[in-house]
């Protein structure tokens, strides 16, 4: 329903975006709807495969399970194990993997451009277009107060 009423208001402008900048207000809404879509379903399938690791009983079986299944993971599960001190409670140990697993958030974000021109039924071309438009690149904010970033105008 938003989507349509974001449609419904953007088309009008839809044809001087075209001329002026290659791609057009709806093309816009599109990457961006499939962007999201895309994130969301890496963030949850990341959150399906933890919750299938997390299920286990025994320390040992989580932690060789979270190194054999989770994108990322490299080293040897039995020295992981053997260096863990013995008096460590099992939610600290449980803890571990899960604050590895969260740095793999980032990679979570990564929506490459050709999955989303395929679900937008946008060119390459146009996608890319419409991400470099909206996407600031390093450096870009250098010098500018952080304090003025959520108010300022945009250049």
């Amino acid at each position: 329903m938003m989507l349509q009423i974001l449609c419904d208001l953007y088309e009008p402008l839809n044809v001087a975006m075209r001329e002026h900048h290659g791609f057009g207000a709806l093309d816009v809404i599109a990457v961006a709807e499939h962007t999201v879509a895309a994130i969301e379903a890496q963030v949850n399938e990341r959150f399906r495969l933890l919750k299938d690791i997390f299920k286990a009983r025994a320390i040992s079986e989580l932690i060789y399970d979270f190194f054999g299944r989770f994108p990322g993971v490299v080293g040897d599960p039995a020295a992981f194990l053997s260096a863990l001190d013995p008096d460590e409670p099992a939610e600290s140990v449980r803890a571990r993997p899960l604050s590895h697993a969260d740095r793999w958030l980032v990679v979570n974000s990564i929506v490459p451009v050709a999955s989303n021109a395929a679900a937008s039924g946008l060119s390459e071309t146009q996608t890319r277009a419409v991400f470099d438009r909206l996407s600031l690149r390093p450096g870009d904010l250098a010098g500018e107060n952080p304090d003025h970033l959520f108010l300022a105008k945009p250049r």
